[in-house]
């Protein structure tokens, strides 16, 4: 099956390349450096870019690579903003023209303007502008046959791109291999084909499935058992649960209505007006209205008004004798506290006189304490000069003395009196303060009391004053106020009765129909709950269930024919690899000879080995140099210098883009920098193989290397060629000249 599949790949890539699209010219305006608008013509099968870095070699490439995709991979652009990083500075608008020849003339326009993120794409044909075409980006596709990813890889050589096919991380490179190769739509075939996604959809519809039958049934839990307590609730009004349902609560309904309009219209109260309910919800709301007019009726009974006042009254009364009560048990605490207090400690006036004396007493001892102090100042002055001068004569009387003796004694007249008496008045003044100390703490404790015994007496005062007020007379004590509180509750309250006592009747008569009310009420809820739990009943019998049911089924055939169809599409893919890969492998091989020249490793193999990866099965490449003769094998990542390894990249991109294993709509390669890190001989080999690749492929070739600029020029100058020199840069755009 992989040859036949291979021969009609191979068909259908020579079919392609007798009427691929070429550039014959592009003009750019408003573009990156461009600013005024520059036409450069293609016309032929070879056209050089040849300038320094910064020439603007580049920008024209990327020019075209934009208008084509929308891209420019080389300078890195914001694509959440406005992308005005693609205009020219003194430019409101970027505009690139691109001509192509081919199967048919095909012109491409693509403009942006600035402070807009979104490019304008125009496509003409040969039959004219194409203002018709509905989807110009999709329209565009269809005739080249690739996207921008492929356009990177397969038609513009950036040199980077290509070295990283041998370097990056294996995904990367052998992801990049199949789109080398041309079998990125059968990669995509394959990733489409997720049976992950259909056993997540089956997982979560059985979920949402199990999810909504769990909550119907917490919530028919919840309704059952709600109804079982409805139930025994009416069966304590003696109501079997046979009988639970509309019929006996119209029965109540109607008693209970006749009840209430017959003594509504004995007391002269609005009668109410109420269709027979037929449903829970029209007999609750009868309920609440029947339950209004009785509270209507009791408002209207005779003396109820009377009764209502002395009630009032009675409660107003009640709590000034609770007050009152309250406050003369506080103000008797207080008294009691303050006379246990005097009987300990004495007066006010007792505490004070003792205060007074204390402090007196505490005066005379300091004034003592001084004076026997200055004593000693003066003892200690006679002994300090006897000591320091020793005279021969009391510098007081005059008489002669013995400064030692006198010294001596004026030692022991402070040591024995002076001394000892000092010490006696400190320990006395002490005490004297402690004594204060005790006498000022039990004053304030004095001065709380009777702050408490004042306050309440002035709260017994004052609610004495409210209850002479409501009693009309005045109140010489708290406990005479008390005595006409109680005598003034029981009249009331005999009156109260006395007004009650006909209205006993009515009032029994009402109550039973608020029982009545009551048993309407249990059956309605009943109802409710009963309703509630059929509706969940029908709501699990649902076809909605039934179709959930019925996917999930189908979703179960279609898990299996997708696993069936991607295990059919791996194996195609794997063998397809290998076979495309064996069939170009000789022109690679032969570029690689002619390009590399490695002195060991001659012959280069690209080995193809399917390998699982998360349940899928890849494609995976090992480029390796080898030498047939030794037997020996290397990764080129491994053991090639960087310029060794540019040139494999340059063997398998020319060598694929060469024999036509592509199957875009392209038939143009660009090579930006082909000769980056070759050396001589190596550029040498480059222009013999582009010389070839040219006679099947229109080149563009970007170059800023003097020696394989020249080496090119020498290669094509028998060809028809466009060289084309960039100069030095301005403000206006790169300077461009035809040489």
């Amino acid at each position: 099956m992989s040859s036949k599949l291979l021969r009609a790949y191979s068909r259908r890539c020579s079919a392609v390349a007798q009427k691929k699209f070429r550039i014959a010219n592009v003009e750019i305006s408003g573009f990156r450096g461009y600013k005024d608008s520059l036409t450069v013509g293609f016309g032929t099968p070879v056209v050089m870019f040849f300038g320094g870095n910064g020439s603007g070699k580049s920008s024209t490439l990327g020019a075209i690579e934009w208008c084509l995709f929308d891209e420019f991979a080389s300078v890195a652009i914001d694509k959440r903003g406005s992308r005005d990083e693609l205009l020219h500075e003194q430019y409101s608008k970027a505009n690139v023209i691109l001509e192509m020849t081919g199967p048919k003339k095909l012109k491409v326009t693509r403009s942006k303007k600035r402070n807009k993120k979104q490019a304008e794409l125009n496509i003409e044909l040969d039959e004219g502008p194409g203002e018709d075409i509905a989807n110009p980006e999709h329209e565009l596709y269809s005739n080249l046959n690739l996207g921008f990813d492929d356009f990177v890889r397969a038609v513009y050589l950036h040199q980077e791109n290509v070295r990283g096919m041998l370097t990056d991380d294996p995904v990367a490179r052998d992801k990049a291999m199949d789109r080398l190769f041309g079998l990125e739509r059968l990669r995509n075939i394959s990733d489409g084909l997720d049976l992950k996604k259909v056993k997540d959809a089956i997982k979560s519809l059985s979920a949402r499935r199990q999810g909504a039958l769990n909550k119907l049934q917490s919530h028919l839990d919840e309704a059952s058992k709600a109804y079982e307590e409805a139930e025994m609730k009416a069966a304590s009004f003696e109501i079997p649960k046979a009988s639970v349902g509309l019929s006996l609560a119209n029965k109540t309904f109607r008693k209970t209505l006749d009840s209430v309009s017959r003594i509504s219209k004995s007391v002269g109260a609005e009668c109410p007006e109420i269709p027979k309910p037929g449903s829970h919800g029209s007999l609750l709301n009868a309920a609440e209205v029947l339950r209004s007019s009785v509270g209507r009726i009791r408002r209207r009974l005779p003396g109820q008004e009377e009764i209502s006042s002395l009630a009032s009254a009675l409660t107003k009364l009640n709590s000034l004798k609770s007050d009152l009560a309250n406050l003369m048990t506080r103000q008797g605490v207080a008294d009691r506290d303050i006379k246990s207090f005097e009987k300990e400690h004495g007066s006010h006036e007792k505490l004070t006189k003792d205060l007074n004396t204390t402090s007196g007493k505490m005066i005379r001892l300091e004034k003592e304490r001084n004076e026997t102090g200055s004593k000693e100042r003066v003892i200690l002055d006679g002994l300090e000069y006897l000591q320091e001068f020793a005279p021969a004569r009391c510098p007081i009387c005059g008489e002669k003395i013995d400064a030692d003796d006198a010294c001596q004694h004026l030692k022991e007249e402070v040591q024995e009196v002076v001394g000892e008496k000092l010490k006696q008045l400190k320990t006395r003044i002490a005490e004297m303060q402690e004594e204060e100390d005790q006498l000022e703490s039990l004053l304030e404790t004095c001065d709380d009391l009777e702050d408490r015994l004042e306050k309440a007496k002035s709260e017994v005062d004052d609610i004495l004053e409210d209850v002479a007020k409501e009693l009309g007379q005045p109140i010489s004590s708290g406990k005479k106020g008390m005595e006409l509180l109680g005598r003034k509750c029981t009249d009331l309250e005999a009156q109260r009765k006395k007004l009650e006592k006909p209205l006993k009747k009515r009032e029994e008569e009402l109550q039973e129909i608020e029982l009545w009310l009551t048993q309407m009420e249990a059956i309605a809820v009943a109802l409710r709950w009963k309703e509630r739990r059929d509706e969940i009943v029908k709501l699990q019998k649902e076809k909605a269930f039934k179709r959930v049911d019925k996917t999930l089924k189908e979703l179960g055939k279609l898990e299996a024919v997708v696993d069936m169809v991607a295990g059919a599409v791996q194996i195609v893919q794997s063998d397809f690899a290998k076979s495309l890969v064996d069939d170009a492998m000789p022109q690679i091989k032969k570029f690689y000879g002619e390009l590399v020249g490695h002195p060991y490793y001659k012959d280069l193999q690209i080995e193809v080995t399917p390998k699982t990866t998360r349940g899928r099965v890849r494609n995976s490449y090992r480029i390796v140099g080898s030498n047939p003769k030794d037997g020996a094998e290397t990764l080129a990542k491994d053991r090639f210098s960087t310029g060794q390894m540019n040139c494999v990249a340059l063997s398998v991109f020319l060598a694929l883009a060469n024999k036509g294993a592509y199957s875009h709509n392209i038939g143009f390669l660009i090579l930006d920098d082909p000769s980056q890190n070759l050396d001589t001989e190596h550029k040498e080999a480059l222009c013999r193989i582009l010389a070839r690749v040219a006679k099947k492929s229109q080149l563009v070739i970007s170059s800023q290397d003097s020696e394989f600029q020249k080496m090119l020029k020498s290669t094509f100058k028998d060809a028809k060629a466009i060289t084309y020199r960039f100069g030095k840069w301005s403000i206006n755009g790169p300077k461009i000249k035809a040489v």
